[in-house]
């Protein structure tokens, strides 16, 4: 009985201690939403060609769910890409001559500072994106 509670409850915390498997558990998370949205996305969109509606001439299609879950699709994929090439560094540090280059660059990301930084500046450009 130890030895499944062992597993249960130590196991994931152990596996959510490296950066790299928490980077994969967010990438696959993603990429199940993003699925799920195009889902979604193919329901609000065959909703669009029902019979009943292709018959009233005076109805107007409403495309505001369809057009929100593609921008929310579009976001997260936007991201998911971001993960994905941050991933991608994790595999191209092997190489001998770009090794250094990605080890320095992931270790300015990583300091603290510099992280605050673009933790403030990405909020000061979504801000102003979005009151444009």
């Amino acid at each position: 009985r130890t030895k499944w509670l062992n597993i249960l409850l130590i196991a994931p915390t152990q596996f959510l201690l490296r950066d790299w498997n928490v980077l994969d558990a967010i990438t696959t998370s993603l990429t199940l939403v993003i699925f799920l949205l195009r889902i979604a996305i193919l329901q609000e969109s065959s909703n669009l060609h029902s019979e009943a509606l292709m018959t009233q001439h005076s109805t107007f299609f409403d495309f505001h769910n369809l057009g929100y879950h593609m921008s929310l699709q579009q976001d997260m994929f936007a991201c998911l890409v971001m993960l994905a090439w941050i991933k991608f560094l994790k595999y191209i540090a092997v190489l001998p001559q770009l090794g250094p280059v990605v080890k320095a660059i992931m270790s300015t990301v990583t300091d603290f500072k510099v992280a605050i930084f673009m933790v403030v500046f990405l909020l000061v450009l979504t801000a102003t994106v979005l009151g444009m």
